[in-house]
């Protein structure tokens, strides 16, 4: 399959020119393989007006829309055209059985954030190229302290943990974050959580309580991309 954007009248920030011939690219890569789709967008008294087609041996479909915002644009004319290969999917385009509003959603949400408390920061490097290539926003604190603010100030969709932190247990971490969480009647947050250490199972004893759910632990003898596809299928979850 081919994509092909073109920009007219205008010349959007570098930025959102290739985050839309991105979006329409991987629109492309559900297409048949002898697919053309092509997307114009030109801008007329201060509104963005865009015309997606797709062409292939099994037909033709094209949907128009504009909006006063680019990404508003972007978003609805890739909402028309999903809609449209859904009906076409079973007769001329050949698309694989795919959940396509809910692939198109996942693109526009924001993206997904993990907390990753190491001390040591040349794991924490490598553990940090293998979640980038997956879309994943990593913040990473070395101090038990340090952990224990972000995860009471900031919301972060699963938190990664070395259980062998100096001074303290990744148990009893979690404890004293609870114990903030505490003090707020009304907090409700329920944190994924994943340990990891050298030691086994049976010697690691997460805290009961509300405000984490311990998914799992690993062993550091695992490999470093292995708990990285961990993480993710954990995120994955979370969302569904």
């Amino acid at each position: 399959m081919q994509s092909l954007v073109k920009f007219r009248r205008f010349r959007p920030q570098r930025t959102v020119a290739e985050k839309f011939e991105s979006l329409v690219s991987d629109f492309a890569g559900l297409c048949a393989s002898d697919s053309l789709v092509s997307c114009v967008v030109h801008r007329h008294e201060g509104r963005f007006i865009g015309d997606l087609s797709v062409r292939s041996a099994g037909g033709h479909i094209g949907v128009r829309d504009e909006a006063s915002r680019l990404s508003d644009l972007m978003k609805k004319l890739l909402e028309k055209a999903y809609g449209d290969l859904r009906l076409w999917r079973r007769t001329r385009f050949n698309l694989p059985d795919l959940h396509l509003k809910a692939e198109l959603r996942s693109r526009f949400k924001k993206p997904r954030t993990i907390l990753l408390v190491e001390d040591n920061p040349s794991v924490a490097a490598i553990i940090a190229t293998a979640l980038k290539p997956r879309g994943i926003n990593l913040t990473h604190v070395e101090s038990t302290q340090a952990a224990i603010v972000e995860i009471a100030n900031h919301h972060y969709d699963l938190v990664v943990m070395d259980w062998c932190l100096p001074y303290m247990t990744g148990g009893e971490v979690l404890e004293r974050v609870g114990e903030v969480f505490a003090r707020d009647p009304n907090c409700k947050r329920q944190i994924p959580v994943i340990t990891y250490s050298a030691l086994p199972r049976d010697e690691i004893h997460v805290p009961v309580s509300k405000f984490f759910r311990h998914l799992e632990h690993w062993d550091k003898s695992k490999p470093i991309s292995t708990m990285a596809d961990s993480a993710v299928n954990a995120l994955d979850a979370k969302g569904k």
